[in-house]
């Protein structure tokens, strides 16, 4: 992404209460209050090379967060002593976007702000859905145990209805008798690779979620299997801030 597209992509990432969202990271950080002091740097040199305000605005939203939240001092002085440029650099404005709505479609992935409120709306995962308001963070799971299936993880991610829709269809399945008398009663040393099964019936999940005033509304529907059940759940996932 040139010219600091990137960078701008990040913004949206930023939750109410100055985290980043990283609960779709693959990587060691994911679900971890993290804030982006290491950006600083990154957003004070692209707005300066590409002269975009909206960047120069955030580096200096990133330095007041880093003082709001008493966070370790930046490692970037060396970079300044090499570009002094930068150092010398004068700039008022500081913000970072706080309404936007975001459907990053490559990856499966909604991203909503609305003020002291975000949501992030995830594919192919069981905590598929996440309300934050403040330091304060919801995560929505549907379980359902249906022979290896053991939650709702949305197959399909699309708008519909002005909101999103997402599906899974779980297929079941169960070993059919051997064909002929297995050498040995030990369930672990029968060869049941090669066993015969028998597919269905199948669950069916279908969830829509709507923006609606100061908040969601989530429309839940299962099918295929009848009197099943399901439940679902909003445990908080993070900590108030420090």
């Amino acid at each position: 992404m040139p010219d600091g597209a990137q960078l701008e992509m990040m913004l949206t990432y930023i939750d109410p209460d100055d985290s980043i969202f990283t609960n779709n990271s693959t990587r060691w950080d994911m679900g971890k209050k993290i804030y982006p002091r290491e950006y600083y740097l990154e957003y004070l040199y692209m707005g300066y090379t590409c002269r975009k305000p909206e960047l120069l605005d955030a580096a200096n939203a990133i330095m007041q967060m880093v003082e709001r939240h008493a966070l370790r001092s930046f490692d970037c002085l060396i970079n300044l002593m090499l570009l002094p440029e930068l150092a010398a650099l004068e700039h008022e404005g500081s913000a970072t976007p706080t309404n936007y709505h975001k459907y990053y479609e490559g990856s499966g992935i909604v991203r909503r702000r609305r003020g002291s409120w975000s949501h992030t709306i995830l594919n192919n995962s069981p905590s598929f859905l996440f309300f934050q308001h403040g330091d304060f963070t919801l995560t929505v799971r549907i379980g359902a145990s249906f022979c290896e299936h053991r939650n709702f993880v949305p197959a399909t991610l699309a708008p519909k209805d002005g909101g999103y829709a997402l599906h899974q269809t779980m297929t079941g399945w169960y070993y059919l008798p051997f064909a002929e008398k297995p050498a040995t009663s030990d369930w672990w040393q029968m060869d049941n690779a090669h066993r015969e099964k028998l597919y269905g019936p199948d669950m069916v999940f279908d969830v829509q979620v709507n923006e609606v005033e100061n908040g969601l509304d989530i429309h839940i529907v299962n099918s295929g299997i009848d009197r099943a059940r399901c439940g679902w759940s909003w445990p908080s996932t993070r900590a108030a801030a420090s």
